[in-house]
């Protein structure tokens, strides 16, 4: 009888293992199939696996949306071509750890290269409920805010119609933002 329970206890240890472990692929998975369906522009699948309310940290900000208004920013992103690719990533403790690049027309514009950052996903269940950046590690902000400035004074001197591109993060606003963009390369 004793050998019954032992074996029914080592049973019991080595499924709820295995579990944690499909937990953790699982987890994973989510997280590239976050920025998978950024890169190819699927709202639906980023509905899926977006809980009802999300917090985006970015370090020491913090925003909370709800997930029909944060995949209007999703949306944004996309439609300023964004493209993400996973260097690394890994489950931690309170959740999953990705060490990504972030290209675009936008930031090549702003940038000029490609960004590296660490994000960090947390999640609700099966479904992302917090992420963002916790670390920049390739991230020149003098060039950045140089470039931005030098678009929003064009824009402003140029094409006021444009005006407000930069805070509009809508699939309008970032339509503008390119249109900004264009002009000041064809222009300038």
């Amino acid at each position: 009888m004793k050998a019954l329970y032992y074996l029914i206890c080592l049973s019991s240890l080595f499924i709820s293992c295995n579990n944690k472990k499909e937990a953790s692929k699982n987890k994973v998975e989510i997280v590239k199939t976050y920025y998978n369906a950024l890169n190819n522009k699927d709202i639906n699948t980023l509905s899926t696996i977006l809980a009802d309310s999300v917090l985006q940290k970015e370090l020491d900000y913090k925003i909370p949306f709800n997930k029909a208004t944060y995949l209007e920013l999703c949306k944004w992103d996309m439609a300023l071509d964004a493209n993400y690719k996973i260097i690394s990533i890994t489950e931690v403790d309170r959740g999953v750890k990705a060490k990504i690049t972030k290209s675009g027309k936008r930031l090549q514009f702003l940038h000029e290269r490609p960004t590296i950052a660490e994000d960090f996903f947390e999640f609700d269940g099966d479904k992302i409920r917090t992420l963002g950046a916790t670390k920049f590690i390739v991230f020149d902000e003098k060039t950045f805010l140089k470039n931005r400035k030098k678009l929003t004074t064009f824009i402003d001197n140029n094409h006021p119609e444009l005006n407000g591109f930069l805070y509009d993060q809508t699939p309008k606003g970032a339509v503008k933002y390119l249109k900004a963009i264009e002009l000041f390369e064809t222009q300038h």
